[in-house]
């Protein structure tokens, strides 16, 4: 399912997530996804290989003591969909920001703002999340479980943001927005309709698009 949707947005072949190679194939998916759509060039595997040997590990120790109700495949799949909503998504979102951006040069405020405050909102309701998990008497064969994909949870927040900041780089040379402006936009997220009154009703169209085609190809 994951590896169909990379597929329908055009992602090549070596960037297909392969269970049999996790730590290569999900490097490759990374650096594609930052040349791509950041244009900078990275090397993911010093990252991402620390990442999967851990998440073995840990899978191997909870089935030699019986914790986990989950298979290798089924791990598998967790930690591709948690990294395609915490780490795919929010970087496909920034370029997508910034597209709609380089075509209606006066919405550069409003849709940064929009973006992050959404992405702030995400990250509030996260931790409010976590709060309650810890306040909860957990089974441990369930601690056991979610840890593995717990590895890159929660990222998609700062992905957002840190994100936006590389892209209000090129944004200010293109709108005349001063960075610092784009920046300060970008780290107070609040009233954004009051604030940056114009017409985006395109931005808001183009991700509700989005999201109605990434639920039928779940489907």
């Amino acid at each position: 399912m994951f590896n169909g949707l990379l597929k329908s947005q055009g992602y090549p072949k070596q960037t297909h997530f392969d269970p049999a190679r996790p730590s290569e194939t999900l490097s490759n998916l990374l650096d594609h996804v930052a040349k791509h759509h950041l244009s900078v060039k990275i090397d993911s595997r010093q990252y991402v290989k620390p990442a999967v040997g851990y998440a073995k590990e840990l899978l191997k120790l909870g089935q030699a003591r019986g914790l986990l109700q989950f298979n290798a495949t089924e791990i598998s799949d967790k930690l591709t969909d948690t990294l395609n909503l915490e780490v795919i998504e929010p970087v496909l979102k920034v370029h997508r920001a910034y597209r709609y951006i380089s075509k209606t040069p006066q919405c550069d405020r409003y849709v940064l703002c929009q973006l992050n405050a959404a992405a702030l909102d995400q990250q509030q309701k996260q931790k409010s999340q976590q709060q309650q998990q810890q306040q909860n008497q957990q089974q441990q064969s369930k601690k056991q479980a979610t840890t593995a994909s717990g590895l890159i949870a929660g990222v998609s927040p700062k992905i957002v943001k840190i994100g936006s900041m590389g892209a209000a780089i090129f944004i200010s040379t293109e709108t005349g927005t001063p960075f610092w402006t784009l920046f300060g936009v970008i780290n107070a997220p609040y009233n954004c309709e009051a604030k940056y009154p114009v017409d985006c009703n395109g931005f808001h169209e183009g991700e509700a698009k989005v999201t109605t085609e990434y639920i039928h190809n779940e489907l």
